[in-house]
């Protein structure tokens, strides 16, 4: 307990001095915490509790109340007023606390409402230290080097740990170190946004390695057999060459994407990482039984319209509510059913008011994204904000930072708010201080 205490003190204190340390903290955060997940089947609440789910947490507690205290030291010193979106964001981490009052899961609830609130002072603390366009792309940096980092570990343990990195329940599937071949796509599809401004930038024998880089997350992304995360992002790079005025690029990628679908379509073990065993004769482009569940998720918000059963809570309702279904508990995968849709989740958690409030404080962000003058950051905003918006269509990906997208996406938006900085750099000295 005491070198726990002593290690928490030592993050706590080098995140004030060396704000960046956060970034990197939360990034990965969610890999730490997969690292422990059980790769079994019917799996219960309490041991999905790992000591990864407590270091993730402790950790988003950690930066969050520095990116607080820096915030709050930097108020002293200057006039600072915080935009919209994120008085709003503010606004739905209080109601996220306030609803553990009435939660129908209050321990659950309570841990992802300081989740929430956690990183709410984190993007507090990033909001001051991102003073100009080179705060910026030293953000993506330090993004960009932790998922090079990943990308190789999942790529090595693709060759070298066997079975342990192939789904328990679908053995063709691959989860890689993230426990979850769903968490995996979503980590793939984040990941190739990060390579493409980095792509955007380098010469030689860097760029040379990004590409290579990109091949290998594609490979390990398709045998993950997520096909949403995979879908949403070709739909990002599509977009993203079409942003970026790369016609040649663009022509290339619908000539490799031609040529990997003659690949799938004729190579049956490729093709069965798609397959879903569901009623459905083409059980390769089905919903997986997602409908159901945004069905009873529709039912929960009918019970309580106004303020839901509580942050994060819809799954512990359903639960409660149609346990007797085993089959739909079965088909959840654990002991808390989740709604594979972010923002169902939201309305059957905080009803109407939070859901209201939520898409308002996406989309302020996402608005000033759009009309941004052209360059690769505002490219790498818009493009990745859109793919999270779908991806939340049939994950919940981006409500806290328990995933691989969470933590990035939440970074992202906050940098879509500054579109006044992505062509503005100040004194050298001042923009190189960390």
């Amino acid at each position: 307990a005491l070198l726990a205490i002593n290690v928490a003190a030592c993050i706590f204190f080098i995140t004030l001095k060396r704000f960046h340390i956060a970034v990197i903290l939360i990034a990965l955060a969610p890999f730490i915490s997969a690292l422990f997940a059980p790769n079994a089947v019917d799996i219960d609440a309490e041991k999905q509790l790992t000591m990864g789910s407590y270091l993730r947490v402790g950790i988003i507690l950690l930066v969050g109340f520095a990116g607080f205290i820096i915030y709050m030291r930097e108020k002293r010193m200057t006039d600072i007023r915080l935009p919209a979106y994120m008085k709003l964001l503010g606004i739905f981490s209080l109601l996220a606390f306030v609803s553990t009052l009435y939660s129908v899961d209050f321990f659950h609830t309570l841990v992802r409402a300081l989740t929430m609130v956690s990183i709410f002072g984190f993007l507090l603390g990033l909001f001051v230290w991102i003073k100009d366009k080179a705060h910026i792309e030293k953000v993506f940096s330090y993004l960009y080097y932790c998922t090079v980092v990943l990308i190789v570990l999942n790529f090595a343990a693709f060759f070298l740990l066997g079975e342990k990195v192939w789904w328990v329940t679908y053995s063709n599937r691959f989860l890689g170190l993230w426990g979850h071949p769903n968490m995996m796509g979503s980590f793939c599809m984040i990941s190739y946004f990060l390579l493409l401004w980095r792509l955007a930038r380098s010469k030689g024998l860097e760029r040379a390695m990004i590409i290579l880089l990109i091949v290998s997350l594609a490979v390990m992304h398709v045998f993950t057999g997520s096909r949403g995360s995979l879908l949403a992002a070709l739909f990002g790079v599509i977009l993203w060459f079409i942003l970026q005025k790369q016609k040649i690029m663009l022509n290339a990628l619908l000539w490799v994407i031609s040529l990997a679908a003659i690949v799938v379509i004729s190579s049956s073990a490729v093709r069965e990482n798609f397959h879903r065993e569901t009623e459905s004769k083409d059980s390769y482009v089905t919903l997986t039984g997602r409908t159901e569940f945004w069905s009873f998720g529709y039912s929960l918000f009918s019970q309580r319209p106004l303020l839901g059963h509580g942050f994060d809570a819809a799954g512990e309702a359903l639960k409660k509510l149609y346990e007797e279904d085993s089959e739909l508990m079965s088909w959840s995968g654990g002991a808390r059913p989740i709604m594979h849709n972010g923002y169902i989740d939201t309305l059957a958690g905080l009803g109407i008011i939070g859901l209201v409030i939520w898409i308002l404080l996406l989309f302020i962000p996402f608005r000033k994204s759009a009309r941004a003058v052209p360059c690769v950051t505002r490219t790498f905003c818009f493009t990745v904000l859109l793919i999270c918006f779908i991806l939340n269509i049939i994950e919940t990906t981006i409500t806290t930072a328990n995933g691989p997208v969470g933590g990035m996406f939440w970074m992202v938006w906050l940098i879509a708010g500054k579109t006044e900085l992505f062509g503005k750099n100040i004194a050298a000295k001042e923009s190189v201080e960390i």
